[in-house]
């Protein structure tokens, strides 16, 4: 009786100290073989910066063209996200001589740049304890407009 109970008080009454969780899906990948490299940042860090991140997830595209990855380890609050493939996988986000990407990328709330990178503001979401999917749709951008691959 007493194995019942307890059952009981888990199910109606989860552990406080429990993560929040959120999926990231990242769509319009240029192949299936190239990494996604995707920062995770909180207010206080420089965001979109090299280092300053939070987290850093390196994946492989689940299938051609998507790429789901899932993340537990954080605690409620908002965060942002900044990501790219790594087409020629070196480890970093090429550019060109003008620092314009070369390579897919892309942000949290979907958010399209058009002369600058974008703000901690212009990106940032919730992540509470009801599950949060991060939608990201990423490209090759030139003067606030998506690119044909």
């Amino acid at each position: 009786m007493a194995s019942l109970f307890f059952l009981a008080w888990i199910c109606f009454f989860p552990d406080k100290d429990e993560q929040p969780g959120f999926t990231i899906q990242i769509q319009n990948l240029l192949n299936d073989h190239s990494p996604v490299c995707i920062a995770i940042y909180r207010r206080e860090d420089k965001f979109p910066g090299n280092t300053s991140y939070l987290k850093r997830i390196v994946a492989r595209p689940d299938h051609a063209y998507y790429l789901t990855v899932s993340e537990n380890e954080l605690k409620e609050g908002f965060y942002a996200i900044a990501c790219f493939q790594d087409v020629n996988q070196n480890d970093k986000l090429d550019k060109n001589l003008f620092g314009i990407p070369t390579e897919p990328y892309g942000f949290s709330n979907d958010f399209r740049p058009k002369f600058k990178a974008p703000s901690f503001d212009q990106c940032k979401f919730l992540v509470d304890p009801d599950h949060t999917t991060v939608k990201i749709k990423i490209g090759k951008y030139t003067l606030g407009k998506q690119s044909a691959y």
